[in-house]
């Protein structure tokens, strides 16, 4: 194990010792109007390269 790994992980012991938690990383996607802003989205696209 490197120092490095050897400090990390008795920062992550630290921190489980005093009930210290992490947060993931999370995305949320909401589909429902998706197809709607994506055609928008290639419309101006399209009326950008045709001008």
């Amino acid at each position: 194990m490197t120092i490095q790994q050897t400090i990390n992980l008795e920062i992550f012991n630290q921190f489980d010792k005093h009930d210290i938690d992490f947060a993931y990383p999370t995305r949320t996607i909401f589909l429902s109007d998706f197809h709607k802003h994506r055609a928008r989205e290639l419309s101006h696209s399209n009326s950008i390269q045709h001008a």
